[in-house]
């Protein structure tokens, strides 16, 4: 009967010819699970963003007399407004309502929680509360 020997070099190289062979490297498919997950997180944010925009409501337009009654009623008693404008985006998208407190006047528009509105840009205003 012949003897079989046990090389462990043998063994060892062989071992590590058939990993490399047969073994994949799952690191890009890890990472661009990783870059699935962030990347479907901005594209449901992008679609909520876009329906919030569609969804907006024209308010009825004022006339300069109501909307100098209505900030003057802001001034007085220290109430925050809603204000819409009148300009649109390039689709013709309505601008995002102003909430905010009446912080004063310029030479040609009022300014609303730091952002400033010029008087023939305003389509309507309402107090708030």
């Amino acid at each position: 009967m012949s003897e079989v020997y046990f090389d462990d070099d043998a063994y060892d190289e062989e071992r590590t010819n058939i990993f490399i062979r047969d073994a994949s490297d799952r690191g890009m498919l890890k990472w661009g699970g990783f870059y699935l997950s962030d990347h479907t997180k901005v594209i449901e944010q992008t679609q909520a963003d876009e329906m919030a925009v569609e969804a907006r409501q024209q308010h009825p337009q004022q006339s300069l007399s109501e909307i100098g009654q209505v900030l003057l009623q802001a001034q007085l008693k220290n109430k925050t407004v809603l204000l819409q404008r009148a300009s649109q985006d390039q689709e013709h998208h309505i601008a995002a309502d102003i909430i905010g407190n009446l912080n004063g006047y310029t030479d040609t528009g009022i300014v609303i929680a730091e952002t400033q509105v010029a008087y023939d840009d305003i389509w309507y205003v309402e107090l708030m509360g």
